[in-house]
């Protein structure tokens, strides 16, 4: 089973293409749809108040959870996609991948940018390691999942391209998840440095980081 945990702004986008080659999937979302997600998240007018996990999950045929994530739950498989937006639930999730022995694909974006980075447990404490990547994750790891930053029509009035953000997370999560279940099992030792780390997509074109930490750009 595939766990996707967060069903607001990238979850929403993700999960219709997810579906159509995984069946066994659990979402996870305390979180209510509200009529100032209409302008960037999919979901029907008619869920309005419901759980955002319990709406997505009915429309789409798979399981949820209809709560936020804590590191005493217990998720559903060995994979976990990773569509939050605060930083205290990526680092319980980020703790429990490594207790559970669980790999995370974790999606994030900003006003103009998109960010998309495979995590195994044995790369904890690596140069792969988001917490190395992001020393302040622990520093705003306090932020309540309830309040996200970027959740708010004035957010999206002031900027209007966070919905395409989202969309493109969500394919980059997307193109890691295709990547490490088909070509990665594949990969002779040697050359499992070139698989993509993470993907970055800005104003700039999209930006590829590998294991090995090389960096291509496509403009």
């Amino acid at each position: 089973m595939i766990d996707i945990i967060g069903a607001g702004g990238i979850g929403s986008y993700l999960i219709p293409c997810l579906v159509k080659s995984e069946k066994d999937i659990c979402i996870w979302d305390g979180d209510s749809f509200e009529e100032k997600n209409l302008s960037r998240q999919i979901f029907n007018s008619s869920d309005l108040e419901r759980n955002k996990a319990d709406a997505l999950a009915e429309m789409y045929g798979v399981k949820s959870e209809p709560k936020y994530f804590k590191i005493s739950d217990s998720l559903k498989g060995s994979l976990a996609f990773v569509c939050v937006d605060n930083d205290a639930t990526r680092m319980d999730l980020l703790d429990y991948a490594d207790e559970e022995n669980i790999c995370l694909i974790i999606g994030g974006n900003e006003t103009y940018a998109s960010s998309a980075m495979m995590y195994m447990p044995e790369w904890k404490d690596t140069p792969l390691d988001p917490r190395v990547i992001y020393p302040n994750y622990a520093d705003r790891a306090g932020r309540d999942p309830r309040k996200p930053p970027c959740n708010t029509l004035e957010s999206i009035q002031e900027n209007p391209q966070l919905p395409l953000a989202n969309m493109m997370a969500a394919a980059m999560m997307l193109k890691i998840y295709e990547y490490y279940s088909i070509t990665y099992p594949t990969l002779a030792d040697e050359y499992k440095y070139c698989a993509p780390h993470t993907f970055y997509a800005s104003k700039a074109g999209v930006r590829t980081v590998t294991i090995g930490g090389r960096s291509g750009a496509e403009g």
